[in-house]
């Protein structure tokens, strides 16, 4: 983390003057300032029109009222050299208003960065020796007993610190490269498990230019921090010996990231096992538990100064929304920790120092750099509880006004007014199969909507005719929907078990024919096409056939199943154009991971409505119901791409349905949509009972328990 700290020194007022005669645009002040504001007023010319002005306390701060006459970005590059000789810098709060602050310059260079460096140098002796000292003790040794078992802790104290070093590098690289003044870091000692340390802070000596200056300085530390515990952590698991659980009291948690290293370097761990964490194995680990910490948009903390730079006067709604969200979880989980960071954020103050330009917004590579940040601050493979989207995504502020649809439950694509049309934007990656990746990319991303792919290819496997197979089914996929495929990214990359390929496609669409998930209308009837789950069997008959096979799944049903790709199809194109012909439909949706159930909630959701739903009225399609059987998988949770979900008026829904039928698609009226108040039901024989709810969707779930194929 690091606090932003800017020197400035108060002028006291000089005797009363009299106030030039050419000032009469301005008001009155009761005390002067030095240097006077009809003299700082003349330097705003052509960048500023002045409408009246005020003194700000007794600091000397001047502040203009009026408006910008050109970009704040332009503005402020003209003023600050105009006004730094005045011994003020500029401030733009909004477009109306400038604020010219009082300020004592910093010296520029080397001797002003390393003012005071003694001072860090003994907090990192302090720091290195307390990361020996609790490295030292997690390896059995007795420091006060035997100094010299301190070199036991030499693995775990170097390894944490290079982390925490790069993390504070990139701060402070990052801030003199803008020109920000900046001091070295101070790294912050603490004699106790697990780290030994707070971590490190550094401190700035003049003030942030504009956000994205902020934005940069603030995602440069974790950036450069990831970058060496991802290899720290590789090596450390490499040196972990595999070890049965009994008799261990604390293992440490499991976020995405960590799994996924885990899985590529140690491979399957049978059930009552798990890695003993070597030393650097464990820095590399807190080095990820820090950095997701840290990204949380809390105060001073980097996601905060994240967070600020990307909504601006915003980021206090978020930050309540977030510690909201902290005091749920608390509930819900009664752990107490997550009251720790609450307490933590409000010591620190909520509030968080705007920069000098507060007006001009992020670009969007920051954006989208944004997003990556925040998925990096903890979130789990799968969709997260739908009701914690729904707050994050209203907090969202979308200042482009062509932007129609944008982060909503439910809604998988965005929409771009483009004037005459519409652009329907679409990213999807495919990561459950490897066989026929191509083909599932297109018609994955075609489901919510020119196609461009990312390719990832594992180390060893990437040969020609891997890649040409995945080509020719990508290239097969395109001529089969009209889309052309216009470019891309492959590359081959280290911890892949597996091709992974990520899909973007782009497409247009007349404004009156735009149909989102949300616009489900109070009584429509709720349709169905094909059945479920169509993705979902495909993906466990081509990864778990060996299992199935164990299991008495006969070989004609699971050679069925693994068709299921291509017929019935994973497409969903056929059954939305014919709906379109056939009826006024309302919304649409296309039911993915969580399966069929978490397809309807997000549609619910998404329109602010309920459902009533029919069990017996859901299609399971055959050798869906018999590979879930055999598995223990529920098919309502299983992934459904492949089923077109949609709603129209209930006069019209059999008409659908018989246009359906006679273009050989299968399709079935599942409910209606009720009122919000009323919830998402599902009829049973027995009676009505809420929509099931799947943390995970049931096929990552089974993965979780291992590679299905090598379990009998």
């Amino acid at each position: 983390m690091f606090f932003s700290e800017v020197n400035d020194r108060t002028t006291e007022p000089s005797n009363a003057r009299t106030p030039s005669p050419r000032l009469g645009f301005m008001r009155t002040w009761t005390r002067s300032i030095e240097p006077w504001p009809f003299v700082l007023g003349r330097e705003l010319a052509g960048v500023f029109a002045i409408e009246e002005w005020s003194a700000v306390g007794g600091d000397g701060m001047v502040r203009f009222r009026g408006r910008l006459l050109v970009d704040p970005e332009a503005a402020m590059s003209l003023l600050a050299p105009r006004i730094e000789p005045y011994g003020y810098v500029p401030m733009i709060r909004s477009p109306e208003e400038i604020t010219l602050i009082r300020f004592q310059p910093v010296s520029p260079g080397a001797t002003a960065a390393w003012k005071g460096w003694p001072l860090n140098l003994a907090l990192f002796l302090a720091t290195l020796l307390t990361t020996l000292f609790v490295g030292a003790i997690m390896e059995g040794a007795q420091p006060f007993a035997d100094p010299s078992t301190l070199r036991l802790g030499v693995p775990f104290s170097a390894s944490l610190l290079l982390i925490l070093g790069f993390h504070e590098l990139g701060h402070y690289l990052t801030a003199r490269a803008y020109g920000v003044q900046v001091s070295l870091p101070y790294f912050v000692p603490l004699p106790v498990p697990p780290m030994g340390t707070m971590g490190a802070i550094i401190r700035m000596r003049s003030p942030i230019p504009n956000r994205k200056v902020l934005f940069d300085i603030g995602i440069a530390g974790p950036l450069l921090g990831l970058v060496l515990a991802v290899p720290v952590l590789v090596i450390g698991l490499v040196l972990s010996p595999v070890k049965p659980l009994s008799g261990v009291a604390v293992q440490e948690g499991n976020s995405l990231a960590y799994l996924v290293l885990k899985w590529a370097v140690k491979g399957p761990i049978p059930e009552g096992f798990d890695v003993m964490l070597h030393p650097a194995a464990l820095a590399g680990w807190l080095g990820f538990f820090v950095t997701a910490l840290n990204l949380m948009p809390l105060s001073q903390l980097d996601g905060g100064h994240i967070a600020y730079a990307v909504l601006g006067q915003g980021y206090r709604k978020v930050v309540w929304v977030f510690l909201g969200v902290l005091v749920l979880l608390s509930v819900v989980t009664h752990w107490l920790g997550w009251l720790v960071w609450v307490a933590l954020a409000v010591a620190l103050g909520l509030r968080h120092p705007p920069p000098l330009d507060d007006v001009t917004p992020l670009d969007a590579p920051r954006r989208i750099l944004a997003v990556v940040a925040a998925g990096q601050a903890g979130l789990h493979l799968g969709k997260p509880p739908l009701e914690v989207l729904e707050r994050l995504f209203r907090a969202c502020d979308i200042r482009d006004p062509r932007v129609l649809v944008g982060p909503r439950v439910g809604e998988d694509a965005a929409v771009l007014d483009l004037g005459d049309r519409y652009l329907v934007a679409k990213v999807d990656p495919i990561t459950f199969v490897a066989e026929e990746i191509g083909w599932y990319a297109v018609h994955i991303n075609a489901n919510d909507l020119a196609v461009r792919m990312t390719l990832l290819l594992p180390e060893g496997r990437a040969d020609e005719k891997l890649l040409e197979g995945i080509f020719a089914q990508v290239q097969d996929a395109c001529r089969a929907i009209g889309a052309t495929l216009v470019g891309g990214h492959t590359e081959v990359t280290q911890g892949l078990d597996r091709p992974i390929l990520a899909g973007a496609m782009l497409g247009e669409v007349e404004k009156e024919r735009l149909v989102t998930t949300a616009g489900a209308r109070l009584g429509d009837a709720v349709l169905l096409s094909k059945g479920i789950a169509v993705e979902g069997t495909s993906i466990l008959a081509r990864e778990c056939d060996g299992l199935l096979a164990a299991r008495g799944v006969a070989p004609e049903v699971r050679e069925r199943a693994r068709g299921f790709l291509h017929r019935p199809g994973i497409s969903v194109l056929p059954d939305a154009r014919i709906a379109q012909r056939a009826a006024r439909v309302h919304a649409m949706h296309d039911p993915t991971e969580g399966g069929l159930a978490t397809g309807l909630l997000e549609l619910a959701l998404a329109a602010g409505a309920g459902l009533r739903i029919e069990r017996t009225a859901i299609p399971v399609l055959p050798e869906c119901q018999a590979l879930c059987e055999a598995l223990g998988l529920d098919p309502l949770g299983v992934i459904a791409s492949g089923a077109l979900l949609l709603t129209c008026p209930p006069d019209q829904a059999d008409r659908l349905v018989d246009a359906w039928e006679a273009e050989g698609i299968a399709g079935r009226i599942i409910g209606a949509v009720t009122r919000r108040e009323e919830g998402c039901r599902l009829v049973e024989t027995g009676g009505e009972v809420p929509l099931p709810r799947f943390a995970r969707d049931e096929v990552a779930r089974l993965f979780d328990e291992g590679p299905p194929q090598r379990r009998q």
